[in-house]
Parts: structure tokens; C-alpha cells; sequence
């Protein structure tokens, strides 16, 4: 007879962590379970194999609680602190971790594979590329904390933010239309700031961001949007703004929303369109928001430009 890990006594990176957690559930729903009390022992048994799942660096001490019971006197316990190895590792087949999210049935243990083009990513970044997959599930800042690259737990994608810093602004250099300044993002970490731009007032409203298409996981749809905040005082709003998202091969998805309708002192998603890209696809999409003439404006704080997997 066959049986489960009793205990998994080492501590989890934040990856494994949430991937565990997506994976229990699936388990614990799926018809193949027999349900607690269930003496039938045709469901497969998993065992984890230690090595292949512990991060030394970056570890998180908090664990799953209470223990999850699957089948009767079956009980999967994730506690703390660490104190052991794994033990009861007798059952068959060998359940592998990967950095897809997707577990390998058979396969030898290894390190998680690094996300799609994470080498290219992070190339110019300065700190090892070993020490940066730690990272990347939190996020990591690029090119001197103008963007950010991250990888979604949920669904094991590449993430991205565009800084205002990483845009072009037009008259953003100058003080008179536009004025800078530092925001915590996420957290109350210093090391966490980044800097948003904050319209004064300008009648020649024109801002675009480029990123390259390789960079997104292949085959996934992706929504493109700026994120922005309409201040108390803002006003000049009243002609809707211009949306634009052109690709590579000249497509171009345009749009128009009415800022004015929009609440006041809240961060908004203005959804510029939707990409796609695929295996080895190369190119810059190019992202834009504009309105050209008209009344002055005033109180629009950019944020950036978010491109994120479409749910």
C-alpha cells in the first residue's frame, strides 16, 4: 500500500508556495479523489521530492494551515519551523516541480526552469541572474527602476510595467505642464519608490511607451492599459482622450474614453487593446494616449503602462 508525505518540514519560496496551493485545490476537486473516509486506493499517490522543491535564499517561514486531509488518515501537513527532511517518500510516481506551473510525472528532479526569455530580460541588470529568479515572482525593477518585471502566480506569465520614466512625455521635461514625484509601489519599502508623473497643464496631450514583443509568453492573449489618477482639481477633461495600440505589421486598435465621467482620487485602468504574441515573434508594439488641441488640462497622474495576461 502506497502513502502520502506525512510532513514537508523545510520552508517554501513564495513560487512554490502559491503553486502548491493552486495545485491542491485542483486535486482535492478533482473526481479522481475518493472522498475522506474512502477505502478505495485507486487514486494515484504523489510524493515530493525535497530537494527538488526547497529554495535556500529568500525562504518564507509561513506555511499551510491547518493540515489538509485527502483521504481518511491521509494527511498532507506543511509545518513550521523546519526541522527535518521529508519523510514517508515511498509512493509512486515521482511528482516533479517546474516553473511552468505544470508538474512532470517520472522526470528526475531538477531546478525550475527560468520563465520565458528571462536571460534577455534581465541582461542589463547588474545583479546575477541566479539571484534575480529568487525575485521574480515579487518583481523585479529594470533599467534604473523605470519598469518592472514580474511573473503572475496564477497563471505563470510574464508581467510588465512601463514607468512614466520609461515613456515619452511630450513637454514632460518641462516643470511648467508637468511635475514629478516619488510613490511607494506595493509596499512601505524605501527600496520601493518609483516615480509618477503629474500633469500641471498642457493644451497638447501626448504620451507613448514601446516594448518588445518577445518578451510576453507565447500564445497568451495579453491586455495593454495605462493606469492613471484623475485628481480632485482636475478639469479639461470634457473631450474624450485618444487610445491607441499599434503592432508590428501596422494593425493599429484605437479607442476614445471620456475622462471626465471618471472618479476622482482613484488609480484607473484605461484599456488600450489587446496583443498577442507568438513563438520567436519579434517587433515593438507601441503604446499611446493623446488629445491634440483643445481645452488646457489639468490633474491626470501617470502611473505607467501595465500589460498583463488577460483573465
Amino acid at each position: 500500500m502506497q502513502e502520502w508525505v506525512s510532513s514537508v518540514p523545510f520552508h517554501f519560496n513564495l513560487q512554490t508556495k502559491h503553486t502548491l496551493t493552486s495545485f491542491l485545490s485542483r486535486k482535492l476537486d478533482s473526481p479522481e479523489l475518493a472522498s475522506p473516509g474512502s477505502t478505495s486506493n485507486s487514486s494515484p499517490r504523489i510524493r515530493f521530492h525535497a530537494r527538488n522543491l526547497v529554495e535556500k535564499d529568500n525562504s518564507i517561514s509561513s506555511w499551510f494551515y491547518p493540515p489538509l486531509r485527502i483521504r481518511g488518515s491521509d494527511v498532507l501537513a506543511l509545518r513550521s519551523p523546519a526541522s527535518t527532511y521529508i519523510s514517508h517518500l515511498k509512493s509512486e510516481p515521482l511528482l516533479n516541480y517546474r516553473s511552468s506551473a505544470k508538474f512532470t510525472m517520472g522526470a528526475s528532479p531538477s531546478r525550475p526552469e527560468p520563465p520565458h526569455m528571462f536571460q534577455e530580460i534581465v541582461a542589463e541588470e547588474k545583479i546575477t541572474s541566479s539571484s534575480l529568479e529568487d525575485q521574480v515572482y515579487y518583481g523585479i525593477y529594470l533599467a534604473g527602476k523605470t519598469k518592472k518585471y514580474w511573473v503572475d502566480d496564477t497563471t505563470m506569465c510574464n508581467c510588465f510595467m512601463l514607468f512614466p520614466r520609461a515613456l515619452t512625455i511630450i513637454w514632460g521635461g518641462t516643470p511648467q505642464y508637468w511635475t514629478w514625484y516619488h510613490l511607494k509601489d506595493g509596499s512601505n519599502d524605501a527600496d520601493n519608490q518609483i516615480e509618477v508623473a503629474s500633469l500641471l497643464n498642457v493644451c497638447w496631450l501626448e504620451i507613448h511607451g514601446k516594448f518588445e514583443l518577445a518578451y510576453l509568453t507565447p500564445g497568451v492573449t495579453y491586455e495593454v492599459f495605462f493606469k492613471v489618477m484623475l485628481t480632485d482639481r482636475a478639469y479639461g477633461w470634457s473631450v474624450p482622450v485618444d487610445l491607441r495600440l499599434s503592432h508590428p505589421d501596422g494593425t493599429v486598435q484605437q479607442s476614445k474614453v471620456n475622462l471626465q465621467e471618471k472618479i476622482r482620487g482613484k488609480w484607473l485602468r484605461l484599456k488600450v487593446g489587446e496583443v498577442k504574441a507568438q513563438q520567436g515573434q519579434q517587433g515593438q508594439i507601441e503604446i499611446s494616449m493623446f488629445r491634440h488641441g483643445g481645452a488646457w488640462k489639468r490633474g491626470l497622474v501617470i502611473k505607467g503602462i501595465k500589460i498583463l495576461p488577460k483573465l
